[in-house]
């Protein structure tokens, strides 16, 4: 329990503005290391306590996955332990994934194909979900979702809030994850195709701000 409130601390006091279009850079990494000698702390205190024996639980290196993803927030940094290390599994494997498909491309000398990073991203997406809510996924897709990095840089101009970020998100967000898997990228739309998915996604972001707002979008 220690180690789990010391982890919501610093994920909290780490947290980026992932609202803005600002990448994630030092505080995430920030945290990370903090997280690591906090685990390492804890087994320390454990067994110097009840003994070498002692099982030190969450924080022992012998139970612990890598951190290979800054779990940043009051959500994500609450995640109880073996929710946490399953997502930093997911993370692992999807970095994996990635890696391997981008050396396989790169050896056949040929370019990427974006259906199949989309597919990548689906199955990263569907693994999460096995494991996390609803809410708590979002918070991830939130942070650090390949939609969530374009939309940043797209209204970067409006510095919006965290609430115009998050609804304008989670309303195009499906929208464009599900043309990506079934065309890869906009550029493969024919002319009307993409006037249409414009038209549609651009009326779905003037609902959700204001008109004040929509106007300096």
């Amino acid at each position: 329990e220690w180690l789990r409130q010391q982890r919501v601390a610093h994920a909290v006091a780490h947290d980026f503005a992932w609202w803005k279009a600002e990448p994630p850079v030092t505080a995430g990494e920030a945290f990370g290391d903090k997280y690591t000698q906090l685990r390492a702390r804890r087994a320390e205190l454990v067994r110097k306590h009840l003994g070498p024996e002692a099982d030190p639980g969450e924080g022992g290196t012998a139970t612990e996955v890598p951190i290979v993803g800054n779990l940043s927030g009051p959500v994500l940094g609450a995640l109880p332990r073996e929710k946490y290390n399953a997502v930093q599994e997911i993370c692992a494997r999807s970095m994996d994934r990635s890696q391997g498909y981008f050396n396989n491309r790169q050896n056949e000398g040929v370019f990427l194909n974006q259906g199949d990073l989309a597919r990548l991203r689906e199955q990263t997406r569907s693994d999460l979900a096995q494991v996390l809510t609803p809410e708590e996924l979002e918070e991830f897709l939130l942070r650090y979702s390949h939609n969530a990095n374009r939309l940043r840089t797209e209204m970067a101009a409006l510095e919006p809030t965290q609430e115009e970020f998050r609804e304008v998100f989670r309303a195009v967000d499906a929208l464009e994850h599900r043309l990506q898997l079934e065309y890869g990228a906009i550029d493969s739309l024919s002319a009307r195709q993409r006037e249409d998915f414009e038209r549609q996604r651009e009326e779905i972001i003037k609902r959700i701000l204001a008109p004040e707002r929509y106007q300096k979008y």
